[in-house]
């Protein structure tokens, strides 16, 4: 937790600011769109609910608009990521060379986030899914803490979380620079996705608590990735 405030510290003070910054705008986002989702009547259970997915899985969509959804997956891979991103950042950033800098950044910012964005859109689905089966949302929140433990105690987890972590060769001219940065973004993101999907999966289960456990689940990934 000490190591952890410092890299907070870091943030505020160091050049990496800027990701400090997009983690609170994103928290300000949140707040003030509640990003949670509108889910309609949930009437059905077991094999009839398995069958009603698809139509409710579009309602979902219908009901709260593409955008609005896309802008809260957005806000909350901002509030939530950025905050685990600088040392993977700083890989790019001093692996480049000075005039390419902010475009090797970008590119690596740009590949990361639309890998995330795909997976969040499956989790927002599965974690309706969830909710579908489970019937009531206090179920569906048991259900999911019990599967993020469980995912959190096993070695595959382990291993992605340390390939989160892994540095690459990065080419240095023109356009295999950019497909590096690209192809490094990515690649952290892949793993981590597999390594948080557990623990992301729970503040999707409970739209009633939705954001506290969004902090709760932010605070414990920093705390992971840092201390």
């Amino acid at each position: 937790m000490t190591r952890a405030l410092a890299v907070y510290r870091d943030y505020v003070a160091g050049r990496f600011w800027p990701l400090f910054l997009a983690s609170v705008l994103g928290w300000l986002g949140l707040l003030l769109l509640d990003a949670t989702v509108e889910i309609p009547m949930l009437c059905t259970s077991g094999r009839d609910a398995l069958s009603d997915v698809s139509s409710i899985l579009a309602a979902v969509w219908s009901i709260n608009g593409s955008a609005t959804l896309l802008l809260s997956w957005l806000l909350m891979l901002a509030a939530m990521m950025a905050p685990l991103l600088a040392p993977s950042l700083m890989h790019v950033w001093d692996r480049s060379l000075v005039e390419r800098r902010m475009r090797a950044a970008l590119l690596f910012l740009l590949a990361y986030a639309l890998v995330w964005m795909l997976a969040l859109g499956l989790l927002q689905a599965a974690a309706l899914v969830l909710r579908i089966l489970a019937g009531r949302e206090v179920v569906a929140l048991v259900l999911a803490l019990v599967l993020a433990l469980v995912w959190q105690r096993t070695g595959l987890r382990a291993q992605l979380l340390r390939e989160c972590h892994a540095r690459h060769a990065l080419p240095a001219f023109g356009l295999r620079a950019d497909l590096g940065s690209l192809r490094f973004g990515a690649a952290v993101a892949l793993p981590c996705i597999g390594a948080c999907a557990g623990l992301m999966l729970v503040p999707l289960a409970s739209p009633t608590a939705h954001l506290p456990l969004m902090v709760a689940v932010s605070v414990l990934m920093v705390v992971e990735r840092y201390g």
